[in-house]
């Protein structure tokens, strides 16, 4: 029973790494001591989740698509373990960074600076502006995120981000 918990438990230490990279918690907005402890105690504990759960990805092939993609993927970090699911300021902040991710890259290739950016997950939906422009953002922003799980989300929100200045 000792060396199973030890096995245990070397598992989540060897998987750390990638627990931390996986919930973008280079991304987030806390001291670096907390989010470390955070990824410990997922990492020795919710290994399993993770290891055995494949992330979903966002689909750029349409509007609709999209849509439900990033959908998809809220409702994944909000039922696992790893990903903080038993935290509602972690779950919070997760939905936060996707749509502050995809609020940079929009902010990016509206180079008319014609949207207003209260909602991002509004304008992603076809039935909110018919208007070509506003399609075409849409399309670009699809294809520039089609993909991505969480963690290349928040990323390539970052990229926009830095672009954008």
């Amino acid at each position: 029973m000792k060396r199973f918990i030890v096995g245990y438990l070397l598992i989540g230490v060897l998987l750390m790494p990638f627990i931390y990279w996986n919930n973008a918690n280079g991304s987030r907005p806390a001291p670096a001591t907390s989010l470390f402890g955070a990824t410990l105690t997922a990492s020795l504990l919710f290994w399993p989740s993770y290891l055995f759960s494949i992330e979903p990805e966002l689909d750029g092939d349409s509007d609709e698509a999209f849509a439900d993609s990033i959908q998809e993927l809220v409702t994944y970090r909000r039922t696992k373990w790893f990903a903080g699911s038993s935290s509602s300021s972690r779950r919070s902040e997760s939905i936060g960074m996707i749509g502050n991710a995809l609020n940079a890259c929009m902010r990016l290739f509206d180079k008319e600076k014609r949207v207003d950016f209260t909602d991002p997950m509004q304008l992603m939906r076809s039935t909110t502006n018919s208007d070509p422009y506003f399609k075409n953002l849409r399309r670009q922003v699809r294809e520039h995120l089609d993909g991505e799980d969480f963690s290349g989300l928040v990323a390539e929100g970052n990229k926009c981000n830095k672009n954008r200045r």
